[in-house]
């Protein structure tokens, strides 16, 4: 539309120019006339008389078309031509924008897919050299061949661990960077949009003044002028947007992420036991942490946006505006965490059937993996519409924590990053305790009427089937568990098969070993 506006303001000009020429034309002529007949010798007749009349009204008509060719070039060329000008500026910075938050997002996905050639290529480099390691082994090897072979091993482990860390960093940049991309790409759409508004309500008000002109200055073309009637009131603003709306709305709504995807998270790539669990417990843990933090972040973003909804004076609509869009950008992040940490627990599954149990997810729909052009393995999640709307629902899976005895020591739990206190002391959104393929909400007799929910700082008490009298003090070990002393008074909430007992103290709701309690 803006090639649009800047011919329809050359044409104007044109037509103004052509006002102007064609009075200072027609005034001369009525000047002559005048001259003429003012000479004319002899009495002046009636006849004399019309033509000078003539005259007077060819000047008059000259001024009419002098004023209508200022008032286009006042009134119609001048504000289009700043117009014009002003969205062109602001045309080209966010264009600007775009193509330099677009350059980088190619940047990042060029480092990141270099990255993870460089990635696999250090594992397989690292697997050979622990096979001839392992082949070596039967052999009586010098000390020196022996020092040199570990020195090698060594060197290909460090380039592998770094390898990997160079990886996940190039793709949590790349999401980041395609987020900023989205992020520019949708700010350009909205101010597009507004632009768009802005130059069709222009038109529309510079139609209408094209309108009064010809109405007011020439009464004698008001049969032609009036064919503009129908065309300037059948003027809809929103029709038009309506129609730039549908082209946007048309475009793919969802939006693609490309999840890491590390040597070890796949069974089909060669690789050692022991050294494919030690990979996934490393991005696992990276993955944890990040998701941690944007968990953090997610809920000081949601008590900012629920302080702007509740005191609308306290920030304007463009705060409102960047809080939903960072909000949108943490749950977005989150899908992609979660959904990585999924994948990788999920393989970690695979290879520790024991110590894991596998995760469903409920973006697992939306998840699609396929081998790129180098026959790597490439996962691809596809953001869903409530996404939006909507909070991932992060679910804190546990390894199994053993019989209820009491002598189970702390293991290593697979959210042994997350605390069920946050930093800052709330409590965390969602928990779910599962132990031994048993959930607290699973065949118990009191399961879905006897857990305590905890949710921003909001405890929902049911009902306890019982209490409990502590024999012997027990410390917690894990951070669902309740730690009790001698004497306490307990009111139970759930009796699990597994010699676990779901309770509550003082406020303080957790589990712990019914051979430590008595019944009361």
């Amino acid at each position: 539309m803006q090639w649009y506006c800047s011919f329809i303001c050359t044409q104007k000009q044109c037509r103004s120019e052509l006002e102007a020429s064609y009075a200072k034309g027609l005034a001369k002529l009525a000047s002559k006339l005048l001259k003429t007949t003012g000479e004319l010798q002899g009495p002046h007749g009636t006849v004399t008389a019309g033509w000078s009349a003539v005259a007077m009204k060819m000047e008059s008509e000259a001024e009419l078309h002098k004023s209508l060719s200022v008032a286009l070039s006042e009134e119609l060329v001048k504000p289009l031509k700043v117009s014009v000008e002003s969205q062109h500026r602001v045309r080209k910075a966010v264009e600007s924008s775009v193509d330099k938050t677009g350059r980088m997002l190619a940047e990042w996905r060029s480092a990141q897919a270099k990255a993870k050639k460089h990635c696999y290529l250090s594992a397989r480099e690292n697997e050979k050299m622990q096979d001839q390691v392992f082949i070596n082994k039967p052999r009586a090897l010098s000390d020196k061949e022996t020092a040199k072979l570990e020195a090698k091993c060594k060197k290909t482990q460090e380039a592998v661990r770094k390898a990997e860390g160079e990886y996940y960093t190039c793709c949590t940049k790349a999401e980041r960077s395609r987020l900023e991309w989205e992020s520019t790409t949708q700010r350009g759409a909205r101010c597009f949009h507004a632009l768009e508004q802005e130059r069709l309500e222009q038109l529309k008000d510079l139609l209408s003044k094209y309108y009064i002109c010809f109405r007011d200055y020439c009464p004698k073309m008001c049969q032609a002028v009036d064919r503009l009637v129908e065309p300037v009131s059948t003027c809809s603003v929103d029709a038009d947007l309506q129609s730039v709306s549908s082209l946007r709305d048309s475009a793919p709504t969802f939006a693609e992420q490309l999840l890491p995807d590390f040597y070890a998270e796949h069974m089909s790539n060669v690789m050692n036991r022991e050294r494919r669990k030690e990979s996934l417990e490393r991005c696992l843990h990276w993955v944890r942490s990040d998701l941690e933090r944007e968990s953090r972040g997610r809920r000081g973003v949601e008590n900012l946006a629920k302080a702007l909804q509740e005191s609308p004076h306290f920030g304007g609509e463009e705060s409102q505006l960047e809080v939903h869009e960072k909000l949108l950008h943490l749950r977005s992040m989150l899908a992609f965490l979660e959904m990585t940490r999924v994948k990788l627990h999920n393989s970690a599954y695979e290879l520790e059937p024991v110590r894991y149990r596998k995760v469903d997810h409920p973006l697992f729909k939306y998840l699609s993996v396929h081998k790129d052009k180098q026959g790597m393995m490439q996962s691809v999640l596809k953001l869903p519409h409530w996404i939006d709307n909507e909070d991932i629902e992060i679910e804190l899976i546990e390894d199994g924590r053993g019989t209820g005895d009491g002598n189970s020591g702390q293991i290593d739990s697979d959210f042994d990053e997350f605390s069920s206190q946050g930093s800052d002391g709330e409590v965390s959104s969602h928990t779910v305790i599962q132990r031994n393929g048993a959930s607290s909400n699973g065949s118990s007799s009191t399961s879905s009427s006897s857990t305590t929910t905890t949710t921003n700082n909001t405890a929902v008490m049911v009902p306890s089937v019982g209490k409990c009298r502590a024999l012997y003090s027990y410390a917690a070990n894990m951070y669902d568990e309740l730690s009790i002393q001698p004497g306490d008074v307990i009111n139970i909430h759930d009796k699990q098969a597994d010699g676990w007992w779901l309770g509550e103290l003082s406020g303080t709701v957790g589990i712990f070993p019914a051979t430590y309690v008595e019944e009361v």
